[in-house]
C-alpha cells in the first residue's frame, strides 16, 4: 500500500487515550495499525488515501460488508496479542458487554458501511473534509445507504462530524472511555 496507511493512522491516534490504556505503549499502538493495513490489503478493510503533492495528506479505513474469499492471519497478530495482555483483553470482555445494545442500534442502519478510522497529517486544512466526502461516494457506490461510525465524546472530532451530518444513536464504554455511535443517511 503506496499511502503509508500505518504511520498516518499512527501520528493521528499515537496519542488517544484508548489505544493507549489498550495497549500501553507507542510500539503496541503502532502494531495495531500495521495489523489493519494488512487487513486492507487483504480486502477484509477498504482503505482510502488523499494526496497532497508526494505525501499522503489523509486516510480512512472502513468496512464496506464485503468479504474476501481467502484471508489470511495478519503477521502481526501475535505481537498484538502479547501487546493487549491481560489488561487488554479484559476491556474488550467489558465492550463485549455493551456489544447488544450497540448491535441493535446499528441493526437499525439498512445497509451501513462502518468507518473505522479517519486521520489526517495536516489538520485544519480540509483533508479530512474532502476523504469523508470520498468516504460516502465509495459507501454509496458499494450500495450502502448509511454510513456509521464511533467517536470518543470528548474528542473534538464529534463537531466534525455532527457539522458533517453526522447524528448520534447510542453510546457505548469502551476500554473507560465513553463513544458515540453516529450515523449519516447517503441515499441510494
Amino acid at each position: 500500500m503506496t499511502c503509508r496507511l500505518a504511520h498516518v493512522l499512527y501520528a493521528g491516534f499515537r496519542e488517544d487515550p484508548s489505544f493507549r490504556r489498550l495497549l500501553g505503549e507507542p510500539g503496541c499502538v503502532y502494531t495495531f495499525f500495521e495489523v489493519v493495513e494488512e487487513l486492507a490489503r487483504q480486502g477484509v478493510l477498504t482503505a482510502l488515501c488523499l494526496r497532497a503533492g508526494e505525501v499522503t495528506a489523509s486516510v480512512a479505513v472502513l468496512s464496506l460488508g464485503t468479504r474476501p474469499s481467502r484471508v489470511r492471519l495478519p503477521r502481526g497478530l501475535a505481537r498484538l496479542l502479547a501487546c493487549l495482555g491481560a489488561r487488554g483483553l479484559l476491556n474488550l470482555v467489558a465492550w463485549l458487554a455493551w456489544a447488544p445494545r450497540y448491535a441493535r442500534a446499528y441493526s437499525k442502519l439498512e445497509r451501513a458501511c462502518h468507518l473505522l478510522f479517519i486521520a489526517s497529517l495536516a489538520p485544519g486544512r480540509g483533508y479530512g473534509s474532502k476523504l469523508l466526502k470520498g468516504v460516502e461516494k465509495a459507501c454509496r457506490s458499494a450500495g450502502a445507504r448509511a454510513v456509521a461510525l464511533e467517536v470518543d465524546v470528548e474528542n473534538p472530532a464529534l463537531l466534525f462530524y455532527a457539522k458533517r451530518g453526522y447524528t448520534p444513536l447510542t453510546a457505548t464504554v469502551f476500554a473507560g472511555r465513553h463513544y458515540l455511535l453516529m450515523a449519516k443517511l447517503i441515499g441510494e
